[in-house]
This record gives structure tokens, sequence and C-alpha cells, in this order.
């Protein structure tokens, strides 16, 4: 699947990686409860680091935020290979490594949609609305190359946060707590 100057790249640039904490559909025997950016104490994980990879398949960077600019009018549509929006990560699931095909996803956020944050020591005319950034939208669906019926809904606003589907498996993904992506 990898060439070996891909595998060359990867064990060279280990040192500035983003680690994701991936959650296990069935008991694995984990030394000590880790954290996850979004959950704590979990007990069945194992541990991956994801790279982008380019349509091929070979590796590309240990940068994983990818966004897209947010278009209501491609709702909807089939989607093929040759799509231009289309990102591509490698991953470890159960010893194997995959290839996760992403297309944008479209009909996540409404393009109208408004962000209220409200803080109850700030007065109210103080208060923020923010219209989301139509040029940085970073929610994905897709599926696992070559697994039929796989499913995939990833975030890659700071690292991959979602779900993956494969066959009647389901794996959580989310970055560690307090990792940034490509810090040591």
């Amino acid at each position: 699947m990898y060439t070996k100057r891909t595998m060359c790249i990867y064990n060279i640039i280990m040192k500035c990686v983003s680690v994701v904490v991936l959650f296990t559909p069935f008991p694995v025997a984990s030394p000590t409860p880790l954290n996850g950016r979004y959950t704590k104490s979990i007990e069945n994980y194992k541990l991956t680091v994801p790279h982008k990879l380019d349509s091929q398949g070979d590796f590309l960077s240990f940068d994983l935020p990818h966004f897209f600019v947010h278009d209501p009018s491609k709702s909807r549509r089939k989607r093929t290979s040759q799509d231009s929006g289309m990102v591509h990560y490698g991953l470890t699931l159960n010893g194997q490594d995959h290839v996760i095909d992403l297309w944008p996803n479209h009909e996540f956020l409404s393009a109208d949609l408004i962000v209220e944050r409200r803080d109850p020591k700030l007065r109210r005319d103080t208060e923020r609305f923010k219209r989301i950034d139509r040029e940085r939208i970073c929610h994905y669906t897709g599926e696992v190359r070559g697994q039929n019926g796989s499913r995939v809904a990833l975030s890659t606003c700071d690292g991959l946060a979602g779900y993956i589907t494969l066959g009647n498996k389901r794996y959580f993904i989310e970055p560690l707590e307090h990792h940034q992506p490509n810090q040591q």
C-alpha cells in the first residue's frame, strides 16, 4: 500500500505528528485510562498516527487540518473520485493500514448559521454574534477505500475527530488531550 520512500519519510518525521485516540468497539487491554480531547478516562483504545495522503495513497504530510469553502449548491450531488474537494488520510485500524477518502459535507452546516456566544458576566450589548466562516469549513463524510459499506464522518478542523464504520464495527477517533497536531 505504501512505497518504501513513503515509509522512510514516515519514520524520519515521526517526532512531529498528531497522535489520536482510536476507541475500539471491543475490549483491548490498555495499560492505563487515557483522556481524549473530548472524552475522559477511556479504557478501550489504541493510539494511531493519521497522515494526509494524495489521491494515489502516497504520503503527503502529518499536517492534518483541511478546509473547504461552503457551497450549498454542491449539496445532494453524486460524489466522484475526481471531486476537487476530496481529501485522503491514512491510518491504522486493527493492525491494517487504510486509506480514508473524504468529500466535503456541504449539508452539515447551514450557510446562514449564526453562532451566539453568551457570557453571564458580560452585558447584553457585548454578547458575540458571529456568522460561520464559509472559507474554513472542515466537516467531511466518506468511506474507507476498498471496504464496501464503510462509512466515515470526520472533522478535520484541528486533527481528526469523528467516527469510522467498517463492517459491524464502529471506531471513534479524536486527538489526545493536550496534544496539538504537529507538535512533539
